[in-house]
């Protein structure tokens, strides 16, 4: 069921994309979510609501390319973040309920506003193009893998209780992948640590 605010801001956004319906753009590009490809999620009003917009893009604005998102990690003020939650549940000491089967992939803001332009550019002049390309690197993690590094990096000791739900579920990134390895970027092994230690120390 949506809450009254999902149901303004949802309403909102398709106001606003609909004000573009004549306008003669190069290209929309629009912010949609990898949760799409997580099963456990396909029934949240976000996601069905996120599925229905990626639909009506393709088929009213040609001229498209779409970005699924992964967790985005950085500095906001907005408390229902994935990365805001979980710290300051952390902070707080409280109890913090977790999917065991859970899991996420992250990314540093700070990749995106380097990275994402030059996506956008890419074959710019073609007349008609749409394309959908999932941001995400090969540093998939279970939730409570992340939240255990986030206890340490802020020295507390966390209290969880494990629910037996959420679901693991991989995201063809090879678009984006490809993208990376002109600036030499392969290795994602230590890179969930990096960031987490960005953001957090």
């Amino acid at each position: 069921t949506l809450l009254p605010f999902q149901k303004s801001l949802f309403k909102r956004e398709k106001k606003l994309l609909n004000s573009f319906l004549n306008v003669n753009a190069k290209r929309l590009v629009y912010f949609s979510t990898c949760s799409i490809l997580d099963e456990s999620l396909r029934n949240s009003p976000y996601v069905k609501h996120t599925i229905y917009m990626e639909k009506y893009i393709r088929r009213n604005f040609p001229n498209n390319i779409i970005f699924r998102l992964p967790n985005i990690v950085g500095k906001t003020d907005n408390p229902n973040t994935f990365f805001n939650y979980f710290k300051s549940s952390i902070l707080n000491e409280y109890k913090i309920s977790i999917d065991k089967n859970a899991t996420r992939y992250l990314i540093d803001v700070d990749y995106l506003v380097f990275f994402l332009p030059g996506l956008i550019e890419k074959d710019l002049l073609k007349t008609t193009y749409s394309k959908t390309i999932n941001i995400a690197m090969d540093n998939q993690a279970h939730v409570s893998e992340i939240v255990d590094m986030m206890g340490k990096i802020l020295g507390k000791t966390i209290s969880k209780r494990m629910l037996d739900t959420g679901s693991y579920y991989e995201i063809d990134n090879q678009i984006f992948l490809e993208y990376l390895k002109q600036y030499e970027i392969s290795d994602f092994s230590e890179y969930n640590l990096k960031i987490l230690k960005k953001y957090l120390s």
